[in-house]
């Protein structure tokens, strides 16, 4: 399947059936659960659990440092090592169908998204997860599940006059293991479920494409390296 415009053509199919409403955001850390969960557990379930906002974050930093493809492999490569492993293998799908798209590792996720962004024009993008249930499968691996809504900034290159925002809704499945005392994911799948695309301007959502986007860690006056922006 070409990924080219898969999520214009997309929304474009829910307005046709009269659907194009958007979903409800899902509010992070919603919904969690756990198998084996006592005392013992507790640390390792919050910490698979970060894993979640790790690949939201990461996800982000690479669309939001569109017009430097230096900076979005480099930053995006450290931010997914944050929380997968080197090899991690991950993938993207619609609706529950086979996968579009694959990487064998996370330099080539990176890769995809940063050209996914490219070809939709997108200027950065807000990944809020949660829903998150952690099934422990061993003392060192488990499989987390979670979902999220995750609106795309549009307005950059051929799309610059054509400002709006196009909000996917997706379920995640990562398995993950306890690498020298953390937590990492070495495999992850992504399902695209539902798709709404809005023409809106918007004043918050842009990026020069610096990656700086407003974060309060970047607030002028503010001490610099207090945080993750």
């Amino acid at each position: 399947m070409n990924k080219i415009g898969i999520v214009r053509r997309a929304a474009a199919t829910i307005a046709a059936t009269g659907a194009a409403a958007v979903a409800a955001i899902v509010a992070t850390g919603a919904g969690v659960s756990a198998s084996e969960h006592g005392p013992d557990r507790a640390a390792d379930t919050v910490a698979i659990q970060t894993t979640q906002a790790c690949y939201g974050r990461a996800q982000d930093t690479v669309y939001r440092n569109y017009a430097d493809a230096s900076k979005a492999a480099s930053e995006g490569r450290a931010a997914f090592g944050a929380c997968f492993t080197p090899d991690a293998h991950i993938s993207i799908g619609l609706l529950g169908q086979a996968p579009f798209e694959s990487a064998k590792n996370i330099g080539e996720w990176v890769d995809f998204v940063r050209q996914f962004g490219q070809d939709h024009g997108y200027l950065s993008t807000r990944h809020l997860i949660g829903n998150v249930e952690v099934v422990f499968t061993g003392p060192d691996s488990a499989i987390v599940y979670s979902s999220g809504t995750t609106p795309h900034f549009i307005g950059a290159g051929k799309l610059a006059g054509s400002p709006g925002v196009d909000w996917i809704t997706g379920n995640y499945r990562g398995e993950v293991r306890r690498v020298h005392n953390r937590w990492l994911i070495t495999s992850f799948q992504i399902n695209a479920d539902e798709f709404a695309h809005t023409s809106v301007e918007y004043p918050m959502g842009r990026s020069d494409g610096s990656g700086n986007i407003g974060f309060p860690d970047n607030i002028p006056g503010e001490p610099a390296g207090t945080g993750r922006g």
